[in-house]
């Protein structure tokens, strides 16, 4: 597999409210509180965590995929607690023939409602284009989850169908609505 720059170091982002770094061992406890809690994980394909053990396997799995190149996750840190609250990245990616990756985020419920996943999406998106040199983005969604979709719709991502049965966690298959973004669309949006 080519290296690519951004795997010598763990890019780091901030904005306005977040940072965007790498998940270590020390936000453990902040992982377990996250994932601890029925609201986040009910639409993920992972039960809710109860130890710090557990926590630690997450980031662990985390960091393995970001050493193998396979996929990429940020620790979203609220500037104002110094915790953090949620995480995004990349699944996964296609870079030799489709050139396409698929995104994935969660917050924690308090959060919910303030534009931070939007806030958070915006510098991981531009990295997918622009560094990673993707030319599509997907971002697969648990039908009604519809809080999710609307910060999709709202980052300029179009539904695109049902993937029935897409997925198997949790003791069942899932049916999953598939949504897009293209870098065309996206340098558009963003008036280039």
């Amino acid at each position: 597999m080519k290296i690519h720059p951004w795997l010598k170091e763990f890019p780091r982002f901030e904005t306005e409210r977040l940072v965007l770094r790498r998940v270590t061992v020390e936000d453990a406890v902040d992982i377990l509180d996250h994932y601890s809690q029925e609201a986040v994980t009910h639409f993920l394909d992972i039960e809710s965590i109860h130890t710090r053990a557990e926590a630690e396997q997450i980031i662990g799995f985390f960091e393995r995929g970001y050493q193998e190149g396979r996929w990429i996750r940020w620790g979203i840190e609220f500037k104002q607690t110094g915790h953090l609250i949620g995480t995004a990245g990349f699944n996964n990616w296609e870079l030799h023939r489709g050139f396409y990756g698929e995104i994935g985020f969660d917050l924690s419920s308090e959060y919910w409602g303030q534009g931070i996943m939007i806030e958070a999406l915006e510098p991981l998106i531009q990295f997918g284009f622009e560094e990673i040199g993707l030319n599509r983005i997907e971002a697969l969604v648990m039908l009604h989850a519809e809080q999710a979709m609307n910060v999709l719709e709202k980052l300029g991502f179009i539904p695109e169908g049902i993937r029935r049965e897409y997925g198997f966690w949790k003791g069942r298959y899932w049916d999953e609505l598939c949504y897009s973004l293209l870098r065309r669309e996206w340098k558009a949006r963003r008036g280039g």
